[in-house]
Parts: C-alpha cells; sequence; structure tokens
C-alpha cells in the first residue's frame, strides 16, 4: 500500500490561512481541517489587503514556538 507524501519525506504540508467573519466559510474550513488536518490557522483577519500582516504573523507565531 502506498504511503503518504508525509510518511515518505517526513515533511508535512499545509495551507496557512486567517480567520474571517464568513460563519459558512469557518464551518467549510473546521470540516476540512477535521478531515485532512492540512491547515494552519493564523490569529489574524483574512483579507488579500493584509497579506504581508499574515506573512508576519506566520513568523511569529513560528518564532514565539521555537
Amino acid at each position: 500500500m502506498p504511503c503518504s507524501l508525509e510518511e515518505a519525506t517526513g515533511l508535512a504540508f499545509k495551507f496557512i490561512t486567517s480567520k474571517t467573519n464568513d460563519k459558512s466559510k469557518m464551518v467549510e474550513l473546521r470540516k476540512e481541517v477535521a478531515e485532512y488536518d492540512d491547515f494552519i490557522q493564523l490569529n489574524n483577519e483574512e483579507e488579500y489587503s493584509k497579506l504581508p500582516y499574515k506573512t508576519l504573523a506566520f513568523f511569529m507565531e513560528f518564532h514565539m514556538a521555537n
């Protein structure tokens, strides 16, 4: 039986996302996370104009964790 890419390489591939006020999108995201565990959610607002803040939030999150 073939193994997953994560099992074969030891690398985990995740999508980075932020929060949204759209409740239906958050419900769908929670379902996706429960099924595939393929998202990391940051504690900031998801919006195209705020991509630089999302990048900073990502680095701050992982810098603080280590």
